[in-house]
């Protein structure tokens, strides 16, 4: 149950901070809200931490948050990174 709050938390810090780059500071704060409570986001996180939907979650809130960030900075460290990523999100 600890992983799934974790990861939970996580994956909406890393949504926030996307968000954060493209929209104000509010909306940045409120959408990922949003997306906690208005899906079922709040059940996979809380209650069935078993499942893989909430790690799924948390990886693409990091892949997006390193693609932009890789994009932006076009280092080796940040596309290995962001590789690796991608790699566990597709095992997952």
């Amino acid at each position: 149950m600890i992983a799934g709050v974790f990861y939970a938390c996580f994956g909406l810090f890393f949504s926030s901070r996307v968000l954060k780059i493209y929209y104000s500071e509010k909306i940045s704060l409120l959408v990922p809200l949003i997306f906690f409570t208005a899906t079922n986001l709040y059940y996979y996180g809380i209650d069935s931490t078993g499942m893989a939907h909430i790690y799924s979650f948390f990886l693409c809130s990091v892949i997006l948050f390193l693609l932009h960030f890789y994009l932006s900075n076009n280092k080796t460290a940040i596309f290995l990174l962001l590789m690796a990523s991608i790699t566990l999100a597709a095992l997952i």
